[in-house]
């Protein structure tokens, strides 16, 4: 199914150990069959109104043709579901009542180049050009050492979420293992937060 032929996505249940989506056509029938892109029909991602904590999960097709996967919040207040599939983003925001509470994490600016280190690898991100809106941005990531493998048909899953948020971006690689490059382009000016995901060797994805 191509994204003219989905007509409603709604959020099923999400407080009950599953996050469970109906996804239905023109005629409002459930569809189960959505085109894969990055070897996934759906990538799902959660994340923390404070932009803290960052999940990618990936849905799957239930015998009751919906999509479901099991997923537990990790404290109570609200965090933001961005359901991406088929060249469409729908969002979702999830109020959740029970459970740890903790402080909002305040979102602190960062100076390019930006160097991360995680699991001993460390991750450069450095900005070629001015950052502006409505045009690409082209950053150049680093890895050292690049002992990666594809992940999801990419050397690397770029997300950018901005503090309010009301922009998503969701970019892929080129080039790579060791340098690769990414463009993102911001329509709105704002401060954003960068998820980098790799597969190191033996399937563990890391973030940073």
């Amino acid at each position: 199914y191509g994204p003219g032929q989905v007509s409603q996505v709604s959020l099923r249940s999400a407080l009950h150990g599953d996050l469970e989506f109906e996804v239905k056509d023109n005629n409002g029938e459930l569809i189960r069959n959505l085109e894969v892109v990055h070897v996934q029909p759906i990538h799902l991602f959660v994340v923390s109104e404070d932009l803290s904590e960052f999940d990618h999960i990936h849905p799957q097709l239930t015998k009751l043709d919906t999509w479901s996967v099991p997923y537990r919040f990790r404290n109570r207040g609200r965090y933001r579901l961005y359901l991406d599939f088929a060249q469409r983003l729908v969002k979702f925001i999830v109020d959740v009542p029970t459970g740890e509470a903790r402080e909002p994490v305040p979102l602190l600016l960062s100076e390019t180049p930006l160097a991360l280190e995680r699991d001993g690898m460390r991750v450069t991100v450095g900005v070629q050009g001015p950052v502006e809106t409505k045009r690409d941005v082209e950053m150049q990531i680093t890895l050292s050492p690049p002992d990666i493998e594809p992940y999801l048909g990419e050397w690397g899953h770029f997300v950018l979420i901005d503090s309010a948020h009301r922009e998503f971006v969701h970019a892929h690689p080129s080039g790579g293992p060791d340098v690769m490059g990414v463009a993102a382009n911001f329509a709105e000016p704002g401060v954003y937060r960068l998820w980098a995901q790799f597969q190191r060797p033996g399937g563990t994805v890391v973030v940073y």
